[in-house]
């Protein structure tokens, strides 16, 4: 299916591949210009943030989820494949991690699995392969997410210096009553009844959705800084290479050879593994008492160099 979504990509026998992702970076450039220029200052950025997290987001997921096929999407690849993934990569990074200092041990493994795959990855896949692969890339997007915040909490817990540890479990319970895993299983349980939506109603989510993304891609912009990058290059470039070249080269072997996943499946899990890594993880960072400016600067390098990777492996896959 998405071979015919690739054609589009071949134009006089050369690869247009930058058509695909570089407006996608562009409008993150345009964020984070409008942040030098001051053209929006922090509050309002907030609010917008706000506006997409609880609201748009969430619309654009359900709509998403709420109109797929589950018995030609859900799948034990699906399902398993990618939290595979997730789970080696962080035990690669546990032991990369040994040299580096202890309190930036657990910064350093959540920063080299946590990718960005619902507010980057999402937007990526959908441009690339279409609205068609929007269930399979959900699907994705959710169980990687719930996976990668388990583990990210476990690790920085286990590393956390501090003498009171408890918290997990009231972060899990937040994490199950998020909105975006909430407009997800709704959507889930609609397509499984299939319950079907008014024309009106799919077509304010179709508007909404126009919104969305861009909207996602100016605050991801807005939120950059690259102040911290001099003082951590070594960790962030090696940070970097994990998450952006070895986790998707991993997500093809065991995607591939172990669940045998081909087409939109292989090519949308391989595309989620190449995401950069999640802005989340710095917060994660900052609560269990880790190194939470060295998450900061790798998000930002791992973002900056995902412009590059991200269309390699895309020509790769092709």
């Amino acid at each position: 299916m998405f071979r015919n979504r690739l054609s589009q990509v071949f134009e006089g026998g050369k690869v247009q591949i930058p058509n695909l992702t570089l407006p996608l970076f562009l409008v993150i450039l345009l964020g984070y210009i409008l942040k030098k220029i001051s053209f929006f200052d922090d509050k309002t950025v907030s609010e917008l943030n706000r506006l997409v997290y609880y609201i748009a987001f969430p619309l654009l997921l359900f709509s998403g989820t709420s109109n797929i096929e589950l018995e030609k999407v859900i799948s034990l690849a699906l399902l398993l494949g990618f939290p595979s993934v997730i789970l080696t990569i962080m035990i690669l990074s546990f032991f990369v991690s040994l040299l580096t200092k202890q309190f930036q041990r657990g910064t350093f493994i959540q920063g080299s699995f946590c990718a960005n795959l619902v507010y980057l990855g999402l937007p990526i896949v959908l441009t690339v392969l279409g609205e068609e692969a929007s269930g399979v890339a959900t699907v994705l997007a959710a169980t990687g997410t719930i996976v990668s915040t388990i583990l990210s909490i476990t690790i920085l817990r286990f590393y956390d210096p501090s003498p009171k540890k408890e918290g997990a479990l009231g972060r899990i319970k937040t994490f199950s009553t998020n909105p975006l895993i909430i407009s997800i299983v709704a959507g889930i349980v609609f397509s499984y009844l299939e319950i079907s939506l008014p024309e009106f109603v799919l077509d304010t989510l179709s508007l909404i959705s126009r919104i969305t993304l861009p909207l996602i891609l100016l605050i991801i912009g807005f939120s950059l800084s690259f102040q911290k990058i001099k003082e951590y290059v070594l960790l962030d470039a090696l940070s970097a290479f994990i998450k952006l070249l070895i986790m998707p080269a991993f997500c093809f072997l065991i995607m591939s050879r172990v669940f045998n996943a081909s087409g939109t499946l292989l090519f949308a899990s391989v595309l989620m593994a190449a995401m950069p890594t999640a802005v989340i993880s710095y917060s994660f960072a900052k609560e269990f008492h880790s190194d939470d400016k060295l998450a900061g600067s790798i998000v930002n390098f791992s973002t900056l160099l995902s412009m590059i990777t991200i269309p390699i492996i895309i020509y790769l896959l092709i």
